[in-house]
Order: structure tokens, then C-alpha cells, then sequence
């Protein structure tokens, strides 16, 4: 009969690496690494993460970790990618000369360049339409291909 070997966890804490474990996860949570690439970086199987979880809070805590830096960039990015809208000041002159000052709202147009950035790197297996995204991704590239080869003779 096989001896049950010890968990990650508790190996861990018997080497005296847990807190720079749980440091390491902190850390690649707060640049928002998924699970997937937290446990490939901690030479670990996701199952074996995903074990870790259920069993210790303060794993969980550690992959709770957010960096408000990153969540204003990913709100950036979503917003590039589909288009919002920004104040502008127009200086306005009437016939007398006399100079007013108006808020406009601005329109900025999506960005196609984004929206495939977008798909690619966050949207991996949440969309159900996931296989018809990278077909039409494929089409983008081809066609862009054939665009290219027209202006070049």
C-alpha cells in the first residue's frame, strides 16, 4: 500500500516557504494573472490550486489580491475597444465678440485593434461563441492580408 504523500500546502509549510508562496500569489493576483498562470508559475497543477482554495483561506486571500492599477487599465482597454465619449471646452464667439465657453461631449469611435486585443487575452472560454470569435478573427487577418497585397504591385 502506498504511503499518502503530504499536500502542497503543508509541504510548504514544513520547508518554511509558505509566506513567499502566498506572497508569489499575491503578487501575480495583483497584476492579474488568472489561476491557470499563477499555478504554472508556481511549478504547480491547477487541480492542486484549485485544492488549495477550498481548503485554505488564506489562499484565497492571497489570489484576492487586486491592484487597482491594473483594473484601471483593463477599464481603459474596455473602453477603447468600444468606443466612449470625452468632454471637450469649445470657445465660442458670437457676432458681438463676445467669447463663451461650452462643454461638448466628444464621441470616440471603438477601436477594431482593441476589441481583437480584447478577445484574445480576456475573453478566452467565458464566451460561448468563443470558436465563431476566432474564425471571424481569422477572416480579419485574411482579409487584411489581401488589402495589403492589392496596394503593393
Amino acid at each position: 500500500m502506498r504511503k499518502k504523500e503530504q499536500d502542497t500546502y503543508a509541504k510548504w509549510k514544513a520547508d518554511g516557504v509558505l509566506d513567499q508562496k502566498l506572497a508569489l500569489m499575491k503578487e501575480y493576483s495583483s497584476q492579474g494573472c488568472f489561476d491557470c498562470n499563477i499555478a504554472k508559475l508556481l511549478n504547480i497543477d491547477l487541480r492542486t490550486l484549485t485544492a488549495m482554495k477550498k481548503k485554505h483561506r488564506d489562499v484565497v486571500l492571497a489570489l484576492n489580491e487586486v491592484n487597482l492599477a491594473a483594473v484601471k487599465l483593463n477599464v481603459r482597454l474596455y473602453q477603447v475597444a468600444y468606443g466612449y465619449e470625452i468632454d471637450r471646452n469649445v470657445v465660442l464667439k458670437d457676432s458681438n465678440g463676445k467669447t463663451t465657453l461650452k462643454k461638448i461631449k466628444e464621441p470616440i469611435a471603438p477601436s477594431l485593434d482593441a476589441q481583437k486585443y480584447w478577445f484574445q487575452n480576456f475573453d478566452k472560454g467565458l464566451n460561448p461563441r468563443r470558436e465563431e470569435i476566432d474564425i471571424q478573427l481569422k477572416r480579419i487577418e485574411m482579409a487584411k492580408g489581401d488589402d495589403f497585397k492589392k496596394y503593393e504591385d
